[in-house]
C-alpha cells in the first residue's frame, strides 16, 4: 500500500507520449488475489481482499484506472465485490477499468461488468492451456471460454492481445487464428462456434477495442484523418486467407506514425528504419 501511495504521489496517468504513456495500474494489485493461470483451486483471503479494496479505493479517488489478471470465476466474484463498494463511493463509470483474461466469467458476472461500465482484455494464453483449464473448470465450461459472443452481444468492451511475452509471442496473427477458430495446441476440443470470432470482430477487437482501454480510441485502431499513421502492409490479405493460415502473416512494410519501422524486401526502396 506504501508502494501505490508513493507513485500516485509522484506520477499521474497519462503522463509520457504517443510511444510511451502510464495509462494505468495492474496487472496485479494484491499478491493474494493473483490466481497465477487459473488451473488449480484458489481462494482469495481476508486479508488479500481487504488489501485490494484499500488499493482499489485509493487509485479510484486519485483518478487511476486499474487493470488487474483475473481468472477463475470465484476470483472475478470477489474483485467485483470490490469494485461494487468503490463505485458507490467513487462512481467507476468512464474511468477504464479492466479485467485481463477472465475466460471462464460467469453470466451473471458479465452482467455486473457490464454495470460497472469495466471491460475485458482477453488473450490467446489458452492457446495453450485449454486442456489444463477444462481439468479444474469443467469441459463445458472451458468449450464456452471466453464467452466472446456473450461479451459483443452485450456490448462489453472487448481487446485482444497476447499476454506477451512470458506467456506467448507478441506476434498477433497466431492470437487472431485462435479468436478465429477457437482451436488450441494441446489437443483441447475447439471452443464453440457461437464464441469464436469473425476475422473483422477479432481485427476491431486487436486494434479499436484495445484502444479503448487507453482512452485512445479517437486517435489508435483506425485509420481515418486525425489518427496516428501507424500501417502494416502485410504479405497476404487477412479477409480472403483460410483462417488456418493466419499465422502466417507478416508484414512487408511497417509504419509508425507515418514513418518505416520495418522494410520487408518488396519495399526495399525505402528508407530503412533509422536511416
Amino acid at each position: 500500500m506504501e508502494d501505490v501511495r508513493e507513485w500516485v504521489r509522484y506520477v499521474r496517468p497519462g503522463f509520457g507520449d504517443d510511444l510511451l504513456r502510464y495509462t494505468g495500474m495492474g496487472e496485479i494489485l494484491s499478491f493474494g488475489c493473483h490466481d497465477m493461470e487459473g488451473v488449480r483451486p484458489f481462494t482469495v483471503g481476508a486479508d488479500a481482499r481487504d488489501l485490494l479494496a484499500t488499493i482499489s479505493d485509493h487509485l479510484a479517488a486519485h483518478d487511476w484506472p486499474i487493470h488487474l489478471h483475473a481468472i477463475l470465476d470465484s476470483t472475478i466474484s470477489t474483485v467485483l465485490d470490490v469494485w461494487e463498494e468503490v463505485d458507490r463511493r467513487h462512481d467507476l463509470s468512464g474511468r477504464r477499468w479492466s479485467l485481463a483474461h477472465a475466460e471462464p466469467i460467469s453470466r451473471d458476472n458479465l452482467e455486473r461488468v457490464r454495470r460497472l461500465g469495466v471491460g475485458l482484455a482477453i488473450q490467446n494464453r489458452m492457446m495453450f492451456r485449454s486442456a489444463d483449464s477444462a481439468a479444474l473448470w469443467g469441459e463445458e465450461v472451458a468449450a464456452n471460454s471466453p464467452p466472446l459472443g456473450d461479451i459483443l452481444d452485450m456490448g462489453i468492451p472487448l481487446g485482444a492481445g497476447t499476454d506477451s511475452t512470458v506467456v506467448s509471442p507478441h506476434n498477433p496473427w497466431p492470437a487472431l487464428w485462435w479468436l478465429v477458430t477457437g482451436q488450441s495446441h494441446d489437443g483441447a476440443p475447439a471452443r464453440m462456434s457461437r464464441h469464436r470470432l469473425d476475422i473483422e470482430e477479432a481485427l476491431t477487437a486487436y486494434t479499436r477495442g484495445s484502444a479503448w482501454f487507453s482512452f485512445e480510441e479517437g486517435s489508435r485502431g483506425h485509420l481515418e484523418p486525425g489518427a496516428h499513421a501507424d500501417v502494416a502492409v502485410l504479405n497476404s490479405d487477412p479477409f480472403t486467407i483460410d483462417p488456418e493460415d493466419l499465422p502466417s502473416i507478416r508484414s512487408d512494410l511497417t509504419l509508425v506514425g507515418g514513418r518505416p519501422a520495418h522494410v520487408g524486401p518488396p519495399f526495399s526502396s525505402l528508407t530503412p528504419p533509422n536511416g
